[in-house]
């Protein structure tokens, strides 16, 4: 039998008030030139009208597609969690109900997967557009910060490195293997990283992670949307992530130990090199939060996170530097 024939695919899609651009996602499902094995869909207590379009569309969709619909409303990462746990394929890749894929993203994701088996997570670019799917003029990577020597330093398999400095893997462009489940889930409910940071260190702390440097899907912005690539946004997200301003820092470190916990949970499989890294990351983090007002007093402490290059790893380098001298 063949590779093909016993590899399933399964799409984790999630759904909140999303009738306005539901549709033409899930028509670019069904265009897929490989199509995917099953499609479960949780929708988190929509009210516009989103289920009906699920509905209709299940029933006449050339793959089984099942809809679930959560008691309460849990949150993006949950509701992802609640879809992940829910998909029996081999390949479990995740999709946002307000995107377009183009029609060979599963194809090309599949044939990855199944030309190297350490591959765990497979991750692409995409074009980002507005709500009238016209271009604004940058792609994911280049919001998100994935830069061609990032992406050199990715390639020579080492995927934690540039990870624990800003995730650039985006939700809607990713895909892994089911056996992960185990590892990732429960998502934290609470933290600063979100569903898609979560699973993309976890499993590169195990398995090897490739990346499709094409736009295999159209990212749309809009008004209503959870998170969004604008470049304003992206500084805003990093600033949340503790990467300019310095309140957050100590959240940041919060949150990474909660990967950390994970990654000792499964200490048999992780590669201790990752997991030596992301404590630099935390006591990194811990140190930039802990600086004391005056200015002078901090002096110890950056020159310290200077000379063991910490800055230049976890965080922007000699700009962090500067930052936490200075302001």
């Amino acid at each position: 039998m063949s590779l093909e024939a016993v590899t399933k695919i399964s799409v984790a899609m999630c759904t909140y008030n999303g009738a306005k651009y539901l549709q033409e996602q899930l028509e670019s499902i069904n265009a897929q030139t490989r199509m995917p094995d099953e499609l479960i869909l949780c929708d988190d207590g929509s009210t516009d009208g989103t289920l009906e379009i699920a509905e209709k569309f299940a029933a006449g969709c050339a793959f089984p597609m099942r809809i679930y619909v959560n008691e309460t409303n849990l949150g993006s990462s949950k509701n992802f969690e609640r879809a992940i746990e829910r998909c029996a394929g081999d390949i479990i890749a995740l999709s946002d109900q307000d995107d377009i894929w183009h029609p060979e993203k599963l194809e090309r994701i599949d044939a990855i997967f199944l030309s190297n088996p350490r591959t765990g997570l497979v991750f692409t670019n995409g074009e980002v557009i507005n709500e009238n799917l016209e271009p604004v003029g940058y792609s994911l990577w280049q919001c998100f910060g994935l830069t061609s020597a990032r992406q050199r330093q990715m390639k020579r398999g080492k995927p934690y490195e540039v990870l624990l400095l800003n995730n650039t893997v985006t939700g809607a462009t990713m895909a892994f293997k089911s056996h992960f489940k185990k590892m990732v889930l429960p998502i934290p409910a609470s933290g600063g990283l979100i569903h898609d940071g979560w699973i993309a260190l976890l499993i590169a702390s195990t398995a090897e992670v490739e990346f499709i440097n094409e736009p295999l899907i159209k990212y749309r912005l809009h008004p209503t949307q959870q998170c969004g690539a604008t470049r304003t946004g992206l500084l805003k997200m990093i600033a949340r992530a503790g990467e300019i301003e310095a309140k957050s820092h100590l959240n940041v470190a919060k949150s990474f130990a909660q990967v950390r916990d994970r990654m000792r949970a499964f200490a048999d499989i992780i590669d201790k090199d990752a997991l030596s890294k992301i404590e630099e990351k935390i006591t990194h983090s811990s140190a930039r939060g802990n600086m004391p007002d005056r200015r002078l007093s901090r002096l110890p402490y950056v020159i310290k996170e200077l000379f063991t290059l910490r800055y230049h790893r976890y965080s922007r380098g000699l700009i962090s530097f500067a930052r936490d001298l200075l302001f």
